[in-house]
């Protein structure tokens, strides 16, 4: 059993760094192209500190009425495992292009999440796929990353 309170520390402490980080880069962008990374970044950060606090409400509340929540480390390890693969997801599609990641990031969960229903999980995340790529490649013509294996 792992108290899962700490971890949900670390993370909240990893993504507040993270958003002020960003949110210095993102102070370089030209004109206004740098409002909806601010904006999403002071909202990913402002979270970040009420999940930290969050974490204290035992403290602030004697203890007695809300219980350390206590799990199994496969059960309380799972969302952060996803988180993890989604950042190492963003990172790789650097290297080896949109699709392909995409693919792999689909694959990786399949198993980290340990999905029953294997039908439905492709198909849902082929039409989430296509959907993006449709949003922004198509309408909004943003550039997917497109490099290759060899």
């Amino acid at each position: 059993m792992v108290a899962v309170v700490w971890i949900d520390r670390a993370i909240a402490v990893v993504l507040v760094a993270a958003a002020v980080w960003l949110y210095r880069i993102a102070d370089d962008f030209p004109d206004t192209a740098s409002i909806f990374p601010h904006l999403t970044l002071a909202v990913i950060g402002g979270l970040s500190v009420i999940l930290f606090a969050k974490t204290f409400r035992t403290v602030f509340a004697g203890g007695s009425d809300i219980p350390e929540r206590r799990e199994p480390w496969r059960t309380a390890l799972r969302p952060y495992c996803v988180f993890f693969c989604c950042i190492l997801y963003v990172a790789s599609m650097r290297f080896i292009g949109f699709f392909p990641a995409t693919v792999g990031l689909g694959v990786l969960l399949l198993f980290v999440l340990e999905v029953a229903n294997r039908r439905v999980y492709l198909l849902t995340f082929g039409v989430v796929v296509l959907f993006v790529y449709g949003l922004f490649a198509e309408l909004l013509n943003v550039p997917l990353t497109q490099k290759h294996f060899f």
